[in-house]
């Protein structure tokens, strides 16, 4: 039936992330102006958030029709009726004579009021003097105001997860609902093809059952009507101190087989389904809920139909209508009680209030997660990990802070100085800077001949102390780090299995420069690396010119790369763009599944696929094993090495090679030291920058 204040978000029925093509096709159908053409099971199909009240999604009903259930409303589309505020809809009851001619409650039981030869010039159903209607002393005008809509024409779905945020409203004989209705009526006219309640409420305090059990707003009902007769088929949820105190969580289940509810989480959930041999010609055994349905929101007052039910029940402040007495008596008593005065001295607290309606899968998702920062709940397709760096949180990102050279033979020390590492215009900036400026003569000489110590002085850690990581004695064949870095990464607080992975970023300029966004795993299953696997997303060379025959691998070209097996080699694919990545910002991408890795750059196809990779390890069930572990993401930014990533062999450097792999790291840095070919990191720190813009990650 009806509800208010709202936020819509629904998912495809199965199994799938957002990606080009589904590896499951969804048991979902969806029609309608705001309908996806096209998605995959988990997908978000329809997003109402409410920070503004779109009239293309939703149709308003206009009328003084009492929806066959004798209600005393007049719905109507004024936006004192229905309304969106702090991103929210709400949808509030007023009282007709205000907007009658006089201003004055004589209109009531005077006016003759005709919607459709007078504002808003609009009536859509004409059943039970919905559209015209004359005010009578024992007979008036419906008294109370409010709205209901639809997305009749905009969003229909057949099966699907839903869930409502709402919050109900407190009034004596109000009557909220979130509820859906078949688009055809394929099995025949109400309630012959069905009707899904997601929610509806009484607004009283207290009405009382054979005077134990509150159903009044301590209560909220998830009902089906189908069949041949009026009946519920539902459930009822009780709370105190009621639902109208709060916001609560309304689900609903919608499959070929069944469809069940629950309420703010709570198990159970209570099922319904299947309906063998409730309808004749129907293969399907969930009929009449196997066809597309639409939404409604409302919010109503009163009724004769016995929602508001008399025998057996108690009414603290009595209930001044009976129900046999028919609509227009019965909204004259229930006007001439003054019951409705709550609505007036309290209109928000008398608003159905609705924060979302979104989705939840109905398929386990094959991504798991841990670590700190790792949500509890997610589905196929969801936001798992989203770095939009408009903070450097270290509660996230973990610092390495050591002088060890990767056992890449790389010359840089990575500290956890904000020098190196920062945030600036939401991106996560990694900058070199020269080593000896933070030594204590700021001069050159300190690499010569300074005795570093990291865990002695600031900032007195050491993370990984291999390769004289922790301690260095500078000498004149063979000088300390000459530059400074940064490398962060998320092993406690996020590692993944699983997924589809983007990441943002502008690769630096700068002679040996070396950017990496990259993954390792966290618990190494299969051994040491490279045994156990590395996903590199994004790595680059500053160079702006490295010639391998005609080739360039400097800056015009990204490698995306696993490194796996026994052996330390390389199996990626290199992309190239002209200009150089390091000009602009281009989207690296990981699709990642049980059965296969595959890469894209900038959203040109083709992907490159890898996997699976059946018989590489012994012992393992897994095709895509060492893949089949969680790993963590790392960011860094390096200087130069010896390991071969910046080749010798068929090789031209316009600018020369400074140092020769075999020499070893420590004579390698010196050489590079005194070549000068790094100035250009100091005359362009930002040009010289890996700047990340983001990094995300989604559920499969």
């Amino acid at each position: 039936m009806k509800f208010l204040g709202i936020v819509i978000t629904l998912s495809a029925l199965c199994v799938s992330f957002v990606a080009p093509q589904c590896t499951i096709q969804p048991a979902t159908t969806v029609s309608g102006t705001h309908a996806p053409a096209n998605f995959c099971p988990g997908d978000l199909i329809f997003d109402e958030n409410f920070e503004r009240f779109n009239a293309e999604v939703w149709d308003h009903e206009i009328s003084m029709f009492g929806g066959y259930n004798g209600e005393f409303q007049w719905y109507t589309n004024d936006p004192s009726n229905l309304y969106v505020k702090d991103d929210r809809l709400f949808i509030t009851p007023t009282l007709t004579y205000k907007y009658l001619p006089c201003r004055c409650e004589a209109d009531l039981s005077s006016y003759k009021l005709n919607i459709s030869a007078e504002y808003p010039y609009i009536c859509h159903i004409s059943d039970e003097e919905g559209c015209y209607m004359e005010g009578k002393p024992d007979q008036i005008l419906n008294p109370i105001r409010s709205s209901k809509v639809k997305s009749h024409e905009s969003f229909r779905l057949k099966y699907g997860k839903i869930e409502v945020k709402a919050k109900t409203p407190r009034g004596e004989f109000l009557w909220p609902a979130v509820w859906m209705l078949p688009y055809d009526n394929v099995y025949g006219g109400w309630p012959n093809s069905g009707e899904i309640d997601i929610l509806e409420s009484r607004g009283n305090d207290v009405i009382l059952v054979n005077g134990e059990t509150n159903i009044g707003n301590q209560e909220v009902g998830c009902t089906l009507h189908f069949g041949k007769y009026h009946q519920y088929d539902g459930v009822t949820y009780h709370q105190k101190p009621g639902f109208h105190k709060d916001f609560h969580l309304y689900k609903v289940e919608w499959t070929p087989n069944y469809l069940r509810f629950q309420v703010d989480n709570y198990d159970p959930w209570y099922n319904y389904g299947p309906f063998q041999g409730n309808y004749t010609g129907s293969n399907s055994v969930l009929a009449p809920f196997d066809q597309e349905f639409y939404f409604l929101l409302n919010l109503a007052v009163g009724g004769t139909n016995g929602y508001f039910p008399e025998e057996g029940v108690w009414y603290p402040n009595g209930k001044p209508y009976t129900n046999s007495e028919g609509r227009r008596a019965s909204q004259t008593k229930f006007w001439q009680s003054n019951m409705w005065q709550f609505y007036e001295d309290n209109p928000e607290e008398a608003s159905f209030q609705i924060d979302y309606i979104k989705p939840q899968c109905s398929t386990p998702p094959v991504t798991t997660i841990s670590g700190t920062h790792a949500p509890s709940n997610f589905c196929p397709g969801d936001l798992v990990f989203d770095e939009n760096f408009n903070q450097f949180d270290n509660t996230l990102w973990e610092h390495e802070v050591s002088l060890f050279g990767g056992y890449n033979g790389e010359f840089q020390w990575y500290t956890n100085d904000p020098d190196n590492l920062y945030v600036k215009d939401n991106r996560l900036y990694i900058t070199p800077t020269m080593t000896y400026k933070y030594l204590p003569c700021k001069c050159e000489a300190d690499l010569y001949s300074y005795k570093l110590n990291l865990t002695a002085e600031y900032p007195y850690r050491c993370d990984n102390p291999d390769e004289e990581g922790c301690y260095m004695e500078g000498r004149p064949g063979e000088i300390l780090n000459p530059f400074r870095s940064s490398k962060v990464w998320t092993p406690k607080s996020f590692r993944m299995k699983y997924g589809k992975i983007e990441v943002r970023a502008k690769t630096p300029r700068g002679e040996f420069l070396w950017p990496a966004v990259w993954m390792l795993p966290s618990e190494n299953v299969y051994g040491g690396w490279p045994n156990s696997g590395e996903i590199d997303i994004m790595e680059s060379r500053g160079n702006d010119v490295i010639l391998a025959g005609e080739t360039n691998i400097g800056n015009q070209e990204v490698v995306q790369t696993l490194h796996f097996g026994k052996y330390h080699e390389y199996d990626g694919t290199a992309f190239y763009n002209v200009p150089g990545f390091h000009r602009d910002f281009h989207l690296y991408k990981v699709e990642w599944t049980p059965s296969y890795l595959r890469f894209q750059v900038d959203n040109y196809d083709p992907w490159y696929n890898y996997g699976p990779f059946q018989g590489n390890y012994t012992g393992s069930n897994s095709v895509l094993a060492p893949f089949d572990q969680e790993f963590h993401f790392i960011i860094n930014l390096a200087v130069a090495g010896t390991n071969g990533f910046f080749p010798e062999e068929g090789i031209e450097y316009p600018k020369g090679k400074p140092y020769v792999n075999s020499e070893g790291r420590r004579v390698g840095q010196t050489k590079f030291w005194e070549s000068n070919i790094w100035k250009y990191y100091e005359e362009n720190p930002d040009d010289a920058s890996l700047q990340v813009d983001y990094i995300k990650a989604w559920a499969v």
